[in-house]
């Protein structure tokens, strides 16, 4: 997630966000390069007098422009190539660099002469790296949808050679850039960035400040390298190599939100074995209630919003862990004779689909002899998740009801799994976009996968954090599918004291903007709402509608209210409270948001003191830090 730190002045400073790079290879390029950009500018630096040194770092300089641009370009085999060219030359310029040996005698310049070194020592064993990587991944460059090899592989079949070939061979590869990372890591321990001063530039390169990332990227690799390994040695296993694996399926309908992203619509049971979709079949979630049998009594808010006796699985999603609700709605399922076991659930939203029939176009239903498209129509509504409602509410009012969404899945799926080469990235990526803003999520029994998910932050986890935390969770209580209208928008108001003391007022509103298609799936917003704060934070005050209830949850404090939008009018819900710690003037406020799975984008406004430092649509779990 991205993090944002401020001052009290509001300014402003920006990380880098996380980017999903396509390939390992191209990331360990880009550092590749830093390493070796340094290595030469302060062997610049050093010896700009002598002029075969120079020559010759300026020549090993400009093949690493070469490499940068195959790399940019995602041309394996070209990198590869340039790459070579590069060590060749690098090595040229460390044995002109070693007929200077004198220079290590001279006070004050052999501090830089051992530094130059080191960086062009560190510098050819990140090449020799970068060729390992190239030499790698170049047998499944087409595979993996890189440039430079031609591909006629289809996304189906790029699956299956990925879980059977390519993580296989990539594993003993793993082990030997980890060798090599360790190698670079020594020499470049023994540099000293603050030897140079802070706006010491070289070319527009800032040499103290591209040292002191080398030492961190190298940390950040060697913590990152175990998960990598971890990664590589699951992934086989989650998709079915070499045991077959079941996975539950559960579509959550985030027009009709709920704690984990939406009413549970309907369940897939899918197989698939090594890499490969073996079966799916789909049915609607009243007919598996139908053949479920519940021993408990419904909880509390479920009898007295929906006036529910008995628990059913269609509403077993009440937590906001995905997990709890996960391993709850398997209970259940476990007790339904003729069931069979699963090794986890995914659970996808109607959002998810749109992000799909977006990058692979509009899909034909044969059986429903329609189309449908990602594309927005007359209410302002995406195409499918339009139909999805009318199919479910409107055509099929039967037995079949919701039966159809089998039918839409499946052909999705077929265009998917017959996808041309191109499209193979841009689905890969709205996957991963998908998950990282909570419309996919997993659930899965295999600890190592869980784990992975849970690090990715695609296992819709309540968090534990160690400063301030916030977490609005919403539930639509036959409210009809008013989400598909109503935006929330969150204001914090922070503030501080002299002795430490924060007290935060969190208001949430609620815009029902919209009578179209009103009394079929527009209504008055009924919303169950829990605000998630840290546990033993003290309640102050409260401006609420009705049903107030303070509870604790999670290892969270939880504020609970019941709140009534009508259609064209809005609903504010505000608490203020005092937050369970103090942060003096000077230190450091910290803040997990975390967004609730399912929902579009939230308008999220924090003040200190009375002035807005942060204003933004919270997309995702987002990280704030202020210092005060």
């Amino acid at each position: 997630m991205a993090i944002k730190e401020l001052s009290l002045k509001g300014e402003q400073v920006t990380k880098p966000k996380k980017k999903y790079l396509k390939f390992a290879f191209i990331t360990g390029m880009v550092f590749v390069l830093l390493i070796i950009s340094l290595a030469l500018y302060i062997g610049l630096v050093l010896v700009p007098s002598v002029t075969q040194f120079r020559s010759s770092a300026e020549g090993a300089f400009n093949q690493v422009k070469k490499v940068e641009s195959a790399v940019n370009k995602e041309n394996v085999v070209l990198a590869k190539e340039e790459t070579i060219k590069l060590r060749d030359k690098l090595k040229e310029s460390k044995n002109k660099l070693d007929k200077l040996w004198l220079v290590r005698f001279v006070p004050i310049a052999n501090g830089y002469y051992n530094d130059a070194n080191h960086l062009m020592a560190a510098a050819i064993i990140a090449s020799e790296a970068g060729e390992i990587a190239a030499d790698g991944i170049i047998p499944f460059a087409d595979v993996l949808g890189l440039k430079g090899v031609k591909s006629k592989t289809k996304a189906e079949e790029k699956t299956q050679v990925i879980v059977k070939k390519v993580i296989p061979s990539l594993i003993p590869l793993a082990d030997k850039l980890e060798e090599k990372l360790n190698q670079i890591g020594e020499e470049i321990s023994q540099v000293d960035p603050y030897r140079y001063p802070e706006g010491f530039r070289i070319k527009d390169f800032a040499v103290r400040k591209g040292l002191v990332e080398a030492k961190e990227n190298i940390d950040k690799a060697k913590k990152l390298l175990p998960d990598v390994k971890l990664l590589l040695t699951t992934i086989p296993s989650v998709l079915g190599e070499p045991k077959e694996k079941t996975y539950l399926i559960l579509f959550q309908n985030d027009k009709e939100i709920r704690a984990t992203g939406g009413f549970i619509t309907a369940y897939a049971v899918a197989k698939i074995k090594g890499g490969k979709l073996i079966d799916i079949k789909s049915d609607d979630i009243y007919k598996l209630d139908r053949r479920f049998t519940p021993k408990e009594p419904a909880p509390e808010p479920l009898q007295k919003y929906l006036l529910l006796r008995i628990y059913p699985i269609r509403d077993s999603n009440l937590s906001p862990d995905f997990l709890v609700s996960a391993q709850k709605f398997e209970s259940f399922y476990n007790t339904i004779p003729g069931v069979q076991k699963v090794d986890g659930i995914i659970a996808l939203d109607t959002e998810f689909v749109r992000g799909l029939i977006e990058v692979t176009g509009p899909i034909k239903v044969q059986k429903l002899n329609d189309t449908f498209s990602a594309e927005n129509n007359e209410f302002g509504i995406p195409d499918v998740v339009y139909k999805l409602e009318l199919y479910a509410e409107r055509v099929f009012k039967g037995s079949e009801r919701k039966g159809f969404i089998g039918d839409l899945m499946n052909t999705l799926i077929d265009k998917i799994l017959n996808s041309p080469p191109e499209k193979f990235e841009p689905l890969f990526q709205t996957f991963l976009n998908e998950a990282n803003e909570k419309h996919l999520l997993f659930y899965l029994h295999n600890k190592d996968a869980q784990a992975l998910v849970e690090k990715f932050n695609f296992a819709g986890r309540i968090k534990d954090y160690d400063g301030d935390y916030l977490h609005v969770n919403n539930s639509n209580f036959a409210g009809l599918k008013a989400n598909l209208f109503v935006k929330q928008k969150i204001e914090q108001d922070i503030v501080t004291t002299s002795d430490g003391t924060i007290t935060k007022k969190v208001s949430v509103t609620l815009n029902n903007p919209s009578e179209k298609l009103a009394g079929w799936l527009n209504s008055n917003y009924r919303n169950w709402m829990r605000i998630y704060v840290p546990e033993k934070s003290k309640l102050v005050s409260k401006v609420i509608q009705q049903d107030f209830k303070e509870a604790q949850d999670l290892e969270k404090k939880v504020f609970e209210s019941f709140s009534v939008t009508p259609i064209l009018g809005s609903s504010t819900t505000t608490f203020t409270y005092e937050i369970p710690f103090k942060v003096k003037p000077g230190e450091e406020y910290k803040m997990l948001i975390q967004k609730q799975a399912g929902l579009d984008a939230t308008k999220m406004i924090i003040r200190l003191n009375g002035k807005v430092v942060e204003e933004f649509d919270l997309l995702a779990d987002k990280e704030i830090k202020l210092k005060l």
